[in-house]
């Protein structure tokens, strides 16, 4: 395949300081594995490409290094811009019409091309056509993901909540402003003397004021009973209190913080598992429009191969040197040519309007894919070196992360069998405008007064029984560990068989396209070599046309053959986000 030919992806995220860098850091790399810890940003810049035609060999131009940890604002947008598409000048030579239907192909019905350069797609005309190397589709696919931008999102959300339970190393200190009371009390009695009654400060709190039965001076000579009379009291009292609460030892909380620390991670993993699908999304769409675009082309000569027959039999039947049944029979066979054609045009257009959704291609403009797509030659690594690589894989990473939340939750909840100690303090100030003291006789003008009161303190909190409840939710995060384990076991298990499937067959590759290659090229030999006994009169034209279908039948093999290895490929790229070149350094 040619270097640099294919990118692959990551997102990194941090701990970001402000606000607006919470973009993650897209990490696009062909020169060392998806999960290895660089710093650099390889961006793939789309320069000037010439009208008309792309060449994926000269991807090494379109490399920019950018040492940058954070898309910001600016930096986002310069990145898009380096990856706009380009115009298509169409070649009017290479278009083709079918059922008013105009195809482009890759190059024109020359019998030197080769196998590989067999491709056409449906194209309108009217439409601008732009083009976008295979690079530039992959971080456009990322960079405009609404899912990808909600990921992100969640990793922003848990980083939060990994501040937050280390923020329980710190002292809890909170203020309460208390009520602003203001308190009117009338007192009437037919006992004592009005100079015997007073209204003290009832445990510093203007609640309730005390009760002059049992406040009333003691030592009072007047105990009898005496005309009924009313004394009042008026004042206003405020009370602030400030409280201080900080738990210095708590056995639970260093696992709390790590199943916090588990939990950020696993959202981590789960954006580059997210990336991951949409870049997979993205190569299996190319993969599919790469493999319709052969098999447009074979299906299309076919049907030009069939209308030249048919044209040959009707005036040989017009001549009456042929059954009507011989133009029946071909003329079906054409017919149904001509239906595989068309599903494939329509497959066509579906996949590429989904990928142009996918990239932010206008849906009224063409897209135009790379001319030129070769083959890697083989998969430079064992199965087990493979494996090991496959140990990496987001999604596994993911849900051995889940694990370890659960494990941490689990300790967590069994030491909370253990005590707590914490520092417990208060200081509360109470204000009085006014006279607490019953009138008659008048209150004093002006009175006030005030109190500050405080204390701290060790408090210990244990809990002794609780009915087992936080030894059963151990339990319960215990089970939950352990199946996301086994979730995670089986899922490497899982891509090691698409993997050991995908490596088979991309080193079996040169098997299965070879000998359709030189069936291809003997098939064409035979086509010219017919060509030239017509010229002479050798043979009826039906032979040279009938040639032409056996070549054109060839193709639709090898594209099945071609999609095929090329998914595998992609496949290996997706399951271990390493890239040939990676790996044959």
């Amino acid at each position: 395949m040619e270097n640099n030919f294919w990118l692959w992806w990551k997102i990194r995220t941090r701990l970001y300081r402000k606000p607006s860098l919470l973009l993650a850091t897209l990490l696009i790399t062909t020169i060392n594995p998806v999960y290895s810890n660089q710093n650099n940003l390889k961006i793939v810049s789309q320069n000037d490409v010439s009208k008309g035609s792309v060449n994926e060999s000269n991807d090494n131009s379109l490399f920019k290094d950018i040492a940058i940890e954070t898309l910001s604002g600016k930096q986002l947008e310069l990145i898009k811009k380096t990856i706009k598409p380009s115009q298509y000048r169409i070649d009017q030579q290479k278009l083709f019409t079918v059922d008013s239907i105009y195809l482009l192909c890759i190059a024109n019905n020359d019998s030197n091309v080769s196998i590989f350069k067999k491709r056409c797609r449906p194209i309108k005309t009217e439409n601008m056509a732009v083009v976008l190397s295979s690079p530039s589709l992959l971080i456009r696919s990322l960079i405009y993901s609404p899912s990808l931008k909600s990921k992100i999102d969640d990793i922003d959300q848990r980083r939060w909540l990994v501040r937050k339970a280390f923020a329980t190393w710190y002292p809890n200190l909170s203020l309460s402003s208390g009520s602003v009371l203001k308190t009117f009390v009338s007192n009437t009695q037919n006992y004592g003397s009005p100079s015997d009654s007073s209204n003290p400060s009832v445990s510093g709190t203007a609640f309730q004021p005390s009760d002059p039965i049992s406040t009333s001076s003691g030592g009072s000579s007047s105990v009898g009973l005496v005309d009924p009379y009313t004394t009042t009291s008026s004042y206003t009292q405020a009370y602030p209190v400030v409280t201080l609460n900080w738990t210095i030892f708590d056995p639970s909380r260093a696992d709390t913080i790590n199943a916090a620390k588990h939990s950020y991670e696993s959202a981590r993993q789960d954006s580059l598992y997210s990336a991951h699908q949409i870049a997979s999304r993205t190569t299996k769409l190319l993969t599919s429009l790469v493999k319709l675009e052969y098999e447009i082309a074979s299906y299309l000569d076919q049907f030009k191969s069939y209308q030249k027959i048919l044209s040959v039999y009707k005036s040989q039947f017009e001549s009456g040197y042929l059954p009507s049944t011989e133009i029946l029979t071909l003329s079906s066979q054409a017919n149904e040519i001509l239906h595989k054609l068309n599903s494939a045009i329509l497959n066509y257009e579906n996949n590429s309007s989904e990928l142009k959704l996918i990239v932010r291609i206008k849906q009224s403009n063409t897209l135009i894919l790379p001319p030129e797509i070769q083959l890697p030659s083989k998969w430079p690594l064992s199965i087990s070196e493979t494996e090991k690589i496959i140990d990496n894989y987001p999604k596994v990473k993911s849900s051995s992360s889940i694990a370890s939340k659960y494990k941490s939750l689990a300790k967590a909840s069994l030491k909370e069998y253990v005590p707590k100690l914490s520092v417990l303090g208060y200081m509360t100030f109470v204000g009085t405008q006014g006279s607490m003291s019953y009138s008659p006789p008048t209150q004093p003008s002006g009175a006030w007064s005030q109190q500050l009161s405080s204390y701290i303190g060790m408090n210990a909190t244990w809990n002794i029984f609780d009915g087992f409840s936080s030894f059963q939710e151990a339990k319960s995060y215990e089970s939950q560990s352990n199946s996301y384990n086994q979730r995670s076991v089986a899922l490497k298990q899982q891509l090691v068989e698409t993997a050991v499937s995908a490596i088979n067959t991309l080193n079996y590759q040169r098997m299965l396209i070879e000998p359709l290659v030189r069936s291809y090229t003997d098939a064409i030999r035979a086509l010219k070599s017919q060509r030239k006994r017509f010229a002479i009169g050798y043979v009826d034209p039906t032979i040279v046309y009938r040639a032409e279908i056996e070549a054109a039948q060839i193709v639709s093999n090898f594209a099945d053959t071609y999609g095929l290895i090329l998914d595998s490929y992609y496949t290996l790229n997706d399951i271990t986000g390493t890239q040939i070149e990676d790996v044959t350094e």
